[in-house]
C-alpha cells in the first residue's frame, strides 16, 4: 500500500494525541501546486500537522520533505476535524477514479460532501468523477455547486470552464475567464 501527505498526517496526529501532545491537522499553503496525471489536470494540495511544544515555537511535522526544502518555511491554515475528514474523502475519490473504479469514487466524493457540505473540494471530485462517466449535467450541477460555496476555487472554475467548451457554450466559457 501507498499512502499520501494526508494519511500519514492523519496517522501521526493519532499517535501525537496518544502520547497527549496537542497537535493539530494544518494545509500548508504555499506549497499547492498544478500537476498533470495523465489527460488529467490537477490542483494540489498538502497536508501537515502542527505540534504545539510549549514554550517553543509550533513544529510542523510534514511527511513530504522535498516540499519544505523547496518551500523554506511553510504557511499554515489550521484545518478542523471535519474538513480533514471530508479532504481524505475527497481523495479516497481521486484514488479510485485514478484506479478505474469510477462508481466506487462517487460514493467516496458523496461522502466527502456528507462530512462537509461546505467545502468546494467534495463538489468538485464528484464532478470530475461525473465528467469521466459521461454524466455531463451531473458534473455540470457539481461544477456549479462547488463555484457556489467558494467562488475562488481555481480547480472547480477550470473543470466547469471546460464542461461548457465540451458542450459548445463558448460563450458562456469565456465569461468564466
Amino acid at each position: 500500500k501507498k499512502g499520501n501527505c494526508l494519511s500519514l498526517t492523519a496517522l501521526y496526529v493519532s499517535a501525537c494525541r496518544a502520547i497527549d501532545l496537542r497537535v493539530q491537522y494544518a494545509e500548508a499553503l504555499n506549497t499547492t501546486r498544478w500537476r498533470r496525471v495523465g489527460s488529467v489536470i490537477r490542483y494540489e494540495r498538502h497536508v501537515v500537522s502542527l505540534v504545539q511544544i510549549p514554550p517553543a515555537e509550533d513544529l510542523v511535522a510534514d511527511f513530504l520533505p522535498e516540499f519544505r526544502r523547496r518551500m523554506g518555511a511553510y504557511r499554515v491554515v489550521i484545518l478542523n476535524e471535519k474538513t480533514m475528514r471530508s479532504l481524505f474523502y475527497a481523495n479516497r475519490a481521486v484514488e479510485l477514479m485514478e484506479n478505474g473504479l469510477p462508481e466506487e469514487a462517487i460514493k467516496y466524493a458523496n461522502l466527502s460532501i456528507k462530512v462537509e457540505k461546505r467545502l468546494s473540494i467534495g463538489w468538485n471530485i464528484l464532478g470530475v468523477v461525473e465528467k469521466s462517466l459521461n454524466n455531463l449535467v451531473e458534473a455540470e450541477n457539481s461544477f456549479r455547486k462547488a463555484m457556489l460555496i467558494d467562488p475562488s476555487d481555481v480547480g472547480a472554475l477550470g473543470n466547469l470552464e471546460a464542461i461548457l467548451r465540451e458542450t459548445g457554450r463558448m460563450d458562456e466559457a469565456g465569461k468564466l475567464r
